[in-house]
Order: structure tokens, then C-alpha cells, then sequence
């Protein structure tokens, strides 16, 4: 079989990879900013203003805003398309640096058994484009195509703020090889872009003077100096970091044995330049505290494929494997290999959590009754918008639906009437404000929730409603009635399990539940799942009643642990089930 072929091979079983993982996963890889940058660049049709969206990343918009026109599986479409470009210019690279054609069937499966590069392309994430735009720089630069290099190189800022990094590498890299003429060019789209925000923005300087990341980590916190090296598995994978173990061990090599032209040790320069760069600007933004890090690793795969190149290159060069340009029998094996394992993987990036399920259960449910519920919506998670189904970037959506950040100034905006949709995820950290605030707030009602089962107290879906504070007197109480009971008898004994007090299967509709004890005891309550993880636990010799939420969907365990061995009394434990009956939405 001819060498091109197996690539071709490797390149299809790939996209077919993204393809099918897409089509598995209930939700996009990323429910953060992997939904939010696909409203900016959807909402461009409404709202031309949004292809200048700087936290959207302006080049970005430009390109992937015609696919989102088909929602969110149109954006993996465009990720798919950037990979498969991605891996031609790859290829394109291999072929003029002369690299043995082996590593062409390998490039798509390492990219795509990498986890983060991976979930870049399942959303609308940025990294993708980034890391294409990057390669074809870097081909440009090895044909010497000086003006298509710089521009290339200028793209980069309005890709990702992290393409600033590019500018300063290509200014240098143009001045070594006497491209002064060329200079100018790579100030192009930023003259462009200029141009566009003074018309639309009146400020030529909008992309330095509206940055979004002039800000610290309140909200995010800081992490530690190690977080990037520990989680390497991430945005290297093993793979990577025994490409990349193997080729600082081929480096002297290289060096000593002049293996290299002026241009391959620009190449790798530039592009292994470009990725360590990176990480080491998130590695002391993280640990610093700095730019609304998170500590999020898939940063760094904006250059992964050029390093990975890089990495083919020094061993390439390396004499003691010069049988691998002998592409046919290794290439195959390659081949057979990494498809079978890439396809083992089929469906482990996006997994449906518990809260995930009650936050999208939830907004659909608010969303049948979006007529009940006159007034503005004052959310933050992107996953209660997609499933509302409306987009807050675009102007028609703005009057019913505000994203917002934090809460003060969110409750010095509301009307009585207005809505909080609080979260577990972003309502304490992105909102700002504790379920307990609201809860207590005499000018908050709670009006729904959809509880999950999880590691917290409160986690799920909230619906609070701004009252006047003698409505909420008058009206804001829950009503709660049993509609089931049972009593369950322990005896004395010393085991340490075997006290089940309920089970529920993923069948079981979801419930509340009340627990009231006949006595206290030394052992522990303890609910957690069939595979054993442990989502509470409660001492029972400080407990008399506790309170629980089964979510349907869920495989739940409440039961006696008796940790210490200890002799425990007989005891009843009485099981109700609890109906909730809601106050009524407040009409101004």
C-alpha cells in the first residue's frame, strides 16, 4: 500500500473519531467558554457589533460565525475542517523539512489522542484555529514567503491573546534575515481591525484599551507553581512527553553533528519557542494570581502541533533511526495501533454529570414554562442559555435574558419580578452570591429547583424571584407534605455494613426524601453511589433528621456505616417522601 494512502487512512479514522464522539456526547466538550464563544460568533447575524468581540476572539468570529447557522454541531464541523488543514500544512512541513514519511500517519493520531487538543475541537473552542494559523506561519516562514509569514504572524493576537507572544517572534525572526521591508506587514490586521473598531467602537485602540483580561484572579483563586508540569497528560499526553523526552535526548545530537540548517533551527526555534512560551506565561499567571487564569491547561495546546513536528524533526535526524524511513511496515503499525486505541477512547472526554443533568433537566422545564414566568432572566451558565434556547449576545434576546457578573450589580438592575437563575457552578463564583444569601434575602423568593445529587449541599438549578419584601412575608413559603412513609427497624449488631436504609436505581424517579432517627448512635450516615463514591456523610450521634434528593438518572445508596465496628443499639429510621408545593410567581 502506498505510503499516501495510510496517511489519507490516518487522517479519515481521525475526523471519524471527532465525528462520532460528537455525535455520542450529550454535551459539548466545554460548557463554559465552548458555548459561549459559539453565541458571540452565532449572534454576528443579529448583531454584526460581535465580530469585534475581543473576549470572542475577533478572528475567530470571522471564520466559524457562517457554520454556527447549523448550532453547535456546525462548530464541530469548522473544528474539523481546521483539523484537517492543521494536518495537511503539518504534512506540507514534513515534506519540505524532508522527515521521514512515518511520521505523516502518526501526526493525526497524536493530535487526537492528546485529551485537551481533543476537546478543543468537540466545542466552540479557540485553540484549534489558533494552533492552524500558527502551523501555516511556520510553512510560509520554511518557503520563505516573507509577507504571507508576517501577516500569518499578525493574525495571531485576533485568534488568541496569547499570539501577542507571535509578534515579538516575528520581528526578530524578520530582522535576522534582513526582512526589514516585510516588517510593516505584520501590523496589517491590527491596522485593519483598528480601522474597524474606529468606525464601530470609535476607538482605533480598542484591542489594547478593551482588553478583557485586565483583571485579577478574585474569582478563579491561584494555584501552584507545579499545577502545568503535574498535569502534562493533559495537553502532552504520555505520548508527548516521550516524543519530547526522546528528542532532548537527540538535541546534542543535532547540535554537535551539524545536522541542521539556518532555517530547521529557526523552525524549531519559533514553534518549540511558541509552546514553552506559552506555558510558562500561564504557569506564573496561575501562580501568580494573574489574568482570570483558572489554571486551564488546553491553553497550551495552541501550539502542540507544531511542537510535535519539531519532535519528528530531531529524531529524524537522529541516525540510529533511519529505519524508520522505511514508511510502509512501521507506518502500518502505527496505523493499526493507534486507531484501534484512539477508538477504545470513543466517548471518555464528556461525560453527563449529575449536575449537568439537573441544570439542562431544569431550564428545559423552565423553558415549558417560560409563559408562567413573565420577566427578565438573570442567569450565568451558558448550558441554562443553550437549552433556554436564546442567546444573550444577540439584541432580540438582551430584553428577556441578561448574562451578568456580580451580584450587587445585578440586584441594583432587577425589577420585582426579575429572575435569578442561581447555579451551583458559577452562582458562587462567576454570580457571587452564596444559595444561602439569596435564600435569606427578604427580596428573594424560591420559586423551582432542580437539585443534583452530589458532593454538595446545594448543587443544581435554582430559580429565585425578586418580590417586594411583604409579598415574600405573605407568600414566600414552600409547602412541603409526605407522600409516602415507611419505618425500617435496625437490630443490634456490630456490622460495619449491610444497614441499608433506601436504594434508588436510574430508573427511580427523582424525590425528596426525609430521614428522622429514633436515637443517636456512633456510626455514620453515608449516601453515595453503586460505584462507591461517597457524596455525603453525616455522624448519626449529632443527627436526628436529615434531608435528601434522589435525581432520576441516578444510582443512589443511603445506609447505616457502622466504621469503628462499635455495638449499636436497635434504632428505627423513618423514610418519607416529601412533595414540595412552590409559592406563586410574583405579578407586578
Amino acid at each position: 500500500m502506498p505510503s499516501i494512502w495510510l496517511q489519507r487512512i490516518a487522517l479519515f479514522l481521525s475526523l471519524n473519531w471527532i465525528f462520532w464522539q460528537n455525535y455520542f456526547n450529550e454535551l459539548p466538550s466545554d460548557i463554559g467558554d465552548g458555548i459561549m464563544h459559539y453565541f458571540i460568533s452565532n449572534a454576528v447575524w443579529s448583531d454584526p457589533i460581535n465580530l469585534l468581540d475581543h473576549w470572542g476572539k475577533p478572528f475567530y468570529i470571522l471564520m466559524s460565525c457562517a457554520f454556527t447557522i447549523l448550532g453547535m454541531n456546525g462548530v464541530v464541523f469548522f473544528n474539523m475542517l481546521t483539523f484537517a488543514l492543521t494536518v495537511w500544512v503539518g504534512w506540507k512541513i514534513i515534506d519540505h523539512l524532508k522527515i521521514a514519511e512515518v511520521w505523516k500517519v502518526g501526526l493525526p493520531f497524536l493530535l487526537v489522542l492528546t485529551p485537551e487538543y481533543a476537546v478543543t475541537m468537540l466545542s466552540a473552542l479557540t485553540e484549534p484555529l489558533f494552533s492552524l494559523v500558527f502551523l501555516t506561519a511556520t510553512l510560509f516562514f520554511l518557503q520563505k514567503k516573507w509577507a504571507l509569514f508576517a501577516i500569518f504572524m499578525g493574525i495571531l493576537p485576533f485568534c488568541r491573546s496569547e499570539g501577542q507572544l507571535a509578534w515579538i517572534l516575528a520581528v526578530a525572526i524578520l530582522a535576522f534575515y534582513r526582512q526589514w521591508k516585510t516588517i510593516p506587514f505584520l501590523a496589517l490586521p491590527f491596522v485593519i481591525y483598528g480601522i474597524a473598531g474606529w468606525f464601530a467602537l470609535g476607538d482605533f485602540m480598542w484591542y489594547f484599551n478593551q482588553s478583557p483580561y485586565s483583571m485579577g484572579n478574585d474569582i478563579y483563586g491561584r494555584g501552584t507553581w507545579a499545577h502545568y508540569f503535574i498535569s502534562y497528560k493533559n495537553y502532552l499526553g504520555n505520548h508527548g512527553l516521550v516524543l519530547l523526552v526522546l528528542s532532548f535526548i537527540t538535541l546534542p545530537f543535532f547540535i554537535f553533528k551539524r545536522k541542521g540548517t539556518k532555517d530547521e533551527w529557526f523552525f524549531m526555534v519559533m514553534s518549540s519557542g511558541m509552546f514553552f512560551a506559552i506555558l510558562a506565561a500561564h504557569v506564573i499567571f496561575w501562580a501568580k494570581g494573574l489574568n482570570g487564569s483558572m489554571g486551564l491547561t488546553r491553553i497550551t495546546t495552541q501550539a502542540l502541533p507544531s511542537l510535535l513536528i519539531v519532535c519528528f524533526l530531531l529524531l529524524d535526524r537522529f541516525e540510529q533511526l533511519n529505519v524508520l524511513r522505511k514508511p510502509l511496515y512501521p507506518s502500518l503499525v502505527i496505523l493499526v495501533g493507534l486507531s484501534l486505541y484512539s477508538f477504545k477512547r470513543l466517548k471518555t472526554y464528556q461525560d453527563f454529570t449529575l449536575m449537568q443533568m439537573a441544570i439542562v433537566n431544569g431550564s428545559k422545564k423552565l423553558n415549558q414554562d417560560q409563559a408562567l414566568l413573565p420577566g427578565k432572566f438573570f442567569y450565568h451558565h451558558p448550558l441554562f442559555a443553550i437549552n433556554m434556547g436564546f442567546n444573550s449576545n444577540r439584541p432580540d434576546d438582551r430584553s428577556a435574558f441578561v448574562w451578568f457578573r456580580p451580584y450587587e450589580e445585578a440586584k441594583a438592575r432587577m425589577n420585582d419580578g426579575d429572575y435569578v437563575v442561581w447555579d451551583g457552578l458559577f452562582g458562587p463564583q462567576e454570580m457571587g452570591v452564596a444559595f444561602q444569601t439569596l435564600q435569606s434575602d427578604s427580596n428573594f423568593i424560591l420559586l423551582r429547583e432542580y437539585p443534583s445529587l452530589g458532593p454538595f449541599d446545594i448543587n443544581g438549578l435554582y430559580l429565585f424571584q425578586k418580590v417586594p419584601a411583604k409579598y415574600k412575608q405573605e407568600n414566600g413559603a414552600i409547602q412541603s407534605s409526605v407522600i409516602s412513609s415507611e419505618v425500617i427497624q435496625f437490630q443490634k449488631g456490630t456490622n460495619e455494613f449491610g444497614n441499608n436504609i433506601i436504594e434508588f436505581s436510574p430508573e427511580d424517579p427523582s424525590g425528596f426524601y426525609h430521614l428522622t432517627f429514633s436515637k443517636s448512635a456512633p456510626v455514620i450516615l453515608t449516601l453515595s453511589d453503586q460505584a462507591h463514591f461517597v457524596y455525603e456523610t453525616q455522624p448519626i450521634d449529632s443527627l436526628k433528621t436529615f434531608d435528601f434528593y434522589h435525581q432520576k438518572g441516578s444510582e443512589l445508596s443511603v445506609y447505616i456505616w457502622n466504621n469503628n465496628k462499635v455495638e449499636m443499639d436497635s434504632m428505627t429510621v423513618k423514610v418519607e417522601q416529601i412533595q414540595k408545593s412552590y409559592p406563586k410567581p410574583y405579578k407586578p
